[in-house]
């Protein structure tokens, strides 16, 4: 959601999938030099977590003793009935990192549904994304952070980190909330870049292109 660019509206909360567009645009602003990357979502736990026998994250694993990144099951919901395959980053910043969203080849379009980007799409080993209400189940305590990691085809790789990061239920049209501090080297483009046209995308809804729940008078 880098929203700095005129082309660009500041008052649109682009579904969560369009991360990676606005990035490239927002790479391309700052002279990166391309618009073609690797990208992920990484979402953590601040603090609460404890070793059991069923992990509801990564975090969770990290703390029984899982240390090697992969593919992991998950059970966010609390009962083995439920679980959930996803990629676990074991190492980055101390390690126990869920990615929620990952784009590591293009082969999967991301203009997706409402419905879609409720269930989630693709797999955990490749492109994926993994969810509406699985982001809503693991962030709704709000004691998460948000990391997002883009690697561009020079082998680059760029980071922001997000202290505070959750995401309301279907009812509340999955309201997006980020607080705390952003650092990374990535630079913040969600919170407050000082930028004019910018504002601040905490509170705003999610939108799909048949679901229009942005500020804008067009759909996004």
């Amino acid at each position: 959601m880098a929203l700095i660019l005129k082309n660009h509206h500041s008052d649109c909360y682009l579904s969560l999938g369009y991360w990676s567009r606005l990035y490239a645009a927002y790479l391309v602003h700052n002279s990166y030099g391309t618009a073609q990357f690797l990208y992920t979502l990484y979402l953590d736990r601040s603090h609460g977590a404890v070793a059991g026998d069923i992990p509801i994250d990564c975090k969770e694993l990290h703390t029984d003793g899982h240390t090697r990144s992969g593919v992991y099951e998950i059970y966010p919901y609390g009962t083995i009935t439920s679980p959930v395959r996803v990629y676990c980053d074991m190492h980055t910043m101390g390690g126990g990192w869920t990615a929620i969203q990952k784009r590591v080849n293009g082969s999967l379009n991301f203009v997706r549904n409402w419905t879609e980007y409720k269930n989630g799409f693709g797999t955990p080993e490749q492109d994926i994304w993994v969810g509406n209400d699985i982001i809503h189940q693991l962030s709704k305590e709000k004691i998460s952070s948000l990391y997002v990691s883009i690697t561009l085809l020079d082998g680059t790789t760029l980071y922001e980190k997000y202290g505070q990061f959750s995401v309301a239920n279907e009812t509340e049209k999955y309201q997006l909330f980020l607080a705390g501090l952003a650092t990374g080297t990535l630079g913040d483009s969600m919170l407050d870049t000082g930028h004019p046209d910018n504002f601040d995308l905490s509170g705003m809804y999610f939108s799909t292109p048949e679901t229009d729940n942005d500020r804008n008078t067009k759909n996004c």
